[in-house]
């Protein structure tokens, strides 16, 4: 079965139960393609996700595990720029970026909270802030747009349909 935006238009009732008839005809072993802009709603109903770039596959993989391969922590501290420099040389430290005055630290999905807490503290930084962030799709397809650029895009695709394999 192809969907192509099932939820637009509706009201949050509506939206529920699309989503559960979605979810009850993808349990009962049917497959569902389903094309949407609301990635809140894509992340709550599959279990697989593409993302097409001008009509190039540009990534594939399973919902739970992208959302989950990472784990993302906003921090403060008075001294943001020892709190960078310090972040920076944890072992499951990945990438970071400001926000506002926080920053956003993507560690490893090894990491331990508590053991990142200790390891600020024990480097002696006061942290006023600290907390999980929870990853959701939205932000990993803006990681993955992030990562392509449309030169690795090929320019002839953008007027075509992306096609589908052959069942």
């Amino acid at each position: 079965m192809i969907l192509d935006e099932p939820t637009n238009g509706l009201d949050p009732q509506g939206i529920a139960d699309i989503r559960e008839l979605i979810i009850k005809i993808g349990n009962s072993g049917k497959t569902i393609i389903l094309a949407s802009h609301l990635l809140d709603e894509v992340q709550k109903v599959c279990d697989e996700f593409i993302v097409l770039k001008k009509g190039k596959l540009i990534h594939q993989g399973k919902v739970e595990q992208k959302v989950s391969d990472t784990i993302v922590i906003e921090i403060a501290s008075l001294d943001l720029k020892l709190l960078e420099e310090t972040i920076r040389s944890h072992p499951d430290f990945m990438s970071l970026k400001h926000s506002k005055n926080r920053l956003e630290v993507k560690f490893k999905s090894s990491s331990d909270l508590d053991l990142v807490a200790q390891y600020l503290f024990d480097n002696k930084i006061v942290i006023n802030h600290f907390s999980l962030l929870k990853k959701n799709l939205e932000h990993i397809f803006l990681e993955i747009l992030e990562g392509v650029s449309d030169s690795k895009v090929n320019p002839e695709l953008y007027s075509k349909p992306a096609e589908l394999p052959n069942a």
